[in-house]
């Protein structure tokens, strides 16, 4: 209970936004995939990508990224 209240404060709400220069998620060709931000203080933010369908693009260990731009650039890469 206690490590929940903590993440809870340390971690801020979810922005969501949609940019052009995403392209259509590889699997469901879904034309408007999100732009997750995670803010975990004013200077620290991290990104990934999601579409509707489950897909999800974060760094090969599985961490978000913490450059928007790398993060796009892997989502635009991506093969389905």
């Amino acid at each position: 209970m206690i490590v929940t209240n903590t993440l809870e404060r340390i971690i801020r709400p979810l922005k969501r936004k949609y940019t052009d220069s995403l392209r259509p998620c590889p699997f469901c060709g879904n034309e408007l995939p999100t732009l997750v931000i995670n803010e975990y203080s004013e200077k620290e933010h991290f990104y990934h990508i999601e579409c509707e369908c489950g897909a999800m693009m974060t760094t090969n260990g599985g961490s978000l990224f913490s450059d928007k731009n790398k993060c796009i650039r892997a989502w635009n890469r991506r093969k389905g």
